[in-house]
């Protein structure tokens, strides 16, 4: 059987703001950027938190502080999408 390619939106969204949701370490930023380009190329407006993080968080901030900033973020977009792929591969 062939495999059939994805719609540009598949989940019939008006241009919904996503949030990428996945481990926050080192080695998910690459996975993050590439679901972030893969979602903004079929129309998205896409918040990474890597992103997002690195242009409102100071260094010194706590990790309550910087989980405060996630959740801030996170209440101003429409959908979540758990990168399931980083999740396995780092718990």
């Amino acid at each position: 059987m062939r495999a059939q390619a994805l719609p540009t939106n598949p989940l019939k969204l008006d241009k919904e703001t996503i949030f990428i949701c996945g481990p926050r370490n080192a080695a998910s930023y690459q996975a993050f950027e590439e679901a972030e380009k893969e979602l903004t190329g079929r129309g998205y407006k896409v918040v990474n938190p890597h992103a997002a993080l690195t242009a409102v968080a100071e260094p010194e901030q706590s990790e309550q502080e910087i989980q405060n900033i996630i959740c801030s973020i996170l209440c101003m977009c429409d959908v979540v999408v758990c990168e399931v792929a980083s999740l396995k591969r780092h718990g």
